[in-house]
């Protein structure tokens, strides 16, 4: 941190205001972003979330607790792409989930259900909606983004203009990947964004 009372420090105050200005706008267009699209639909047709599998992590077992087709469960070789077809499909409800002894399981990695969903769920509030979770993973990589750029100005660049650490903050917010998940968020784009 700059010398108290310098140039460096009063440059150090604008920069932090500056970023923290850019946060602020960029945090609201991300929850209007999301919100403009409603409720998410999609969740409710593929008939499967994070949701879900925070629940079964709670209740001890890592599958989700929806119940496989009995048809598919009788099937002789639940695996085999002729015999599942009925199960498959983009129109299908179980579409993109693993199965496994009876089972199913979410193959997109447990950091949603761990970080965000079982918390929540915890707390006894209402199901979370993916265009919520994605909101919140985008507003919280994008303050660590933020945070990251004005250490890196000002321990390696702290001469850098004004406007450009400005310009390099809005680029941040941007031109990373939320923007374009809030357009359409469901299971899938809730993975990517808790990566972020």
């Amino acid at each position: 941190s700059p010398c108290p009372g310098s140039d460096a420090e009063h440059g150090y105050a604008e920069r932090r205001r500056n970023l923290v200005g850019v946060f602020a706008i960029a945090s609201f267009f991300y929850l209007w972003t999301g919100l403009s699209n409603g409720k998410n639909a999609t969740e409710e047709a593929t008939g499967y979330d994070y949701n879900q599998l925070a629940t079964g992590f709670l209740h001890g077992h890592l599958y989700l607790p929806t119940q496989p087709p009995r048809g598919l469960i009788a099937l002789s070789n639940p695996y085999n792409p002729v015999l599942n077809a009925p199960y498959q499909g983009l129109n299908g409800v179980h579409h993109d989930l693993s199965y496994y002894h009876g089972h199913f399981y979410l193959s997109w990695g447990p950091t949603p259900a761990v970080t965000l969903y079982a918390p929540w769920t915890l707390l006894h509030l209402p199901q979370l909606d993916a265009y919520l979770a994605v909101c919140l993973y985008g507003i919280i990589g994008l303050g660590f983004a933020l945070a990251l750029w004005s250490f890196l100005v000002t321990t390696y660049l702290g001469r850098t203009r004004l406007w450009r650490v400005t310009l390099g903050g809005i680029a941040l917010a941007l031109g990373s990947v939320v923007p374009f998940l809030l357009r359409r968020p469901d299971v899938y784009e809730v993975a990517v964004a808790s990566g972020y």
